[in-house]
């Protein structure tokens, strides 16, 4: 090979398909992490004692074939039902602590559902309040929780709305404690 004197371009010149490649090395690297993750659950559970995983089971309310599945799925399987319950305008965190029972049901029904990735596409493109329903196992319960919160939302604003004279209704404990006890004739 004869050399013409000149100095050889010697930066990086990627392959075209260099970025597509990298995207699919890196869905099946994530794949290959989430898989191993997930065996690593399952094996913890496998770790406990029979009477251990009962214990765990009747705790839950499911058998223990449903718990090692739950199992299987991992710490953040539920995650989209904490974001889904946000854009519906119902605090997570009270629902847990009002209900546990109601929101350990949509737990489960949102680990096991089959629908995730067109969840997470919905959440991402922040239509999931109306394309929900569609496909998600726990609408009905949905819908349930999200009227009653508009209701309560409703009867709000009932009490905080003014009289037919204009003037807005003061709370019984507030006129008392304003006014003070009504004189004696």
């Amino acid at each position: 090979m004869a050399t013409t004197g000149q100095p050889r371009d010697m930066r990086f010149v990627p392959h075209p398909d260099y970025d597509s490649l990298h995207l699919i090395l890196g869905a099946v690297a994530e794949w290959v992490r989430s898989y191993a993750c997930r065996r690593g659950y399952r094996n913890e559970l496998m770790n406990c004692s029979a009477e251990d995983v009962a214990r765990i089971a009747a705790d839950l309310k499911v058998n223990q074939r449903e718990l090692a599945s739950l199992a299987e799925k991992g710490p953040n399987a539920a995650d989209l039902l904490q974001k889904l319950l946000v854009a519906l305008g119902i605090d997570p965190k009270d629902l847990d602590h009002y209900d546990p029972a109601v929101m350990r049901d949509l737990q489960r029904s949102c680990i096991m559902c089959d629908e995730k990735g067109r969840c997470r596409f919905d959440v991402a493109n922040g239509v999931i309040t109306e394309k929900f329903r569609d496909y998600c196992p726990n609408a009905f319960t949905l819908d349930a929780l999200f009227k009653a919160r508009q209701e309560q939302r409703r009867a709000r604003r009932r009490r905080r709305e003014p009289l037919a004279s204009g003037l807005t209704p003061m709370p019984v404990f507030i006129a008392i404690r304003c006014c003070g006890p009504m004189a004696k004739s």
